[in-house]
């Protein structure tokens, strides 16, 4: 009994730790936006080379849109807690389980503001460079990248693009 007891004790510590996220490994999902040829809630791979920015769709589907067409980015992350996770501890291993109100879990998002109009997208470019505040017009798709590429794609993006991105004043990273 007492083994057993340690052991729920052990998993009510640790299990918050590993949890499921929505996006793990190297996905990403499509979370909303403007384009009519991606579902909500639709889970693929981000690719950022050549000239352009891909979305493979796990049922084979592929969307791109050129770096020359994007005209605003943005990055956000919404911070919570695990109270569901909590509440089932709590039910399994008793008040114990409450130790999980203490974990949170962090979904990062990636917004990209581009124009299928080339002269369009350029003169857009041009007036966001010069006032960050500018909101450029035309499409949106919004991803949430899984925590461990949410930086590498938004550092790619801004060295590809030339556009920096906007965050929340409290997104910093460390480029080290």
């Amino acid at each position: 009994m007492k083994r057993l007891l340690s052991l729920l004790l052990c998993g009510a510590l640790f299990a918050p730790s590993v949890m499921l996220a929505a996006v793990r490994g190297n996905k990403s999902e499509y979370m909303g936006g403007t384009v009519s040829s991606i579902n909500a809630k639709t889970q693929g791979k981000l690719y950022i080379g050549g000239n352009r920015l891909s979305f493979a769709m796990k049922h084979g589907k592929l969307w791109a849109v050129p770096f020359a067409d994007v005209t605003g980015l943005a990055y956000g992350h919404k911070v919570g807690r695990r109270v569901g996770v909590a509440v089932g501890l709590a039910l399994l291993t008793g008040p114990i389980g409450l130790v999980a109100l203490f974990s949170k879990k962090k979904k990062h998002y990636v917004t990209i503001e581009f124009n299928s109009n080339p002269a369009i997208a350029k003169t857009e470019r041009a007036d966001f460079r010069a006032n960050p505040r500018y909101l450029p017009k035309g499409d949106i798709a919004v991803f949430q990248v899984n925590k461990h590429d949410y930086k590498t794609v938004v550092e790619l993006l801004q060295a590809k693009t030339g556009i920096h991105a906007t965050m929340p004043p409290k997104a910093k990273w460390n480029n080290s």
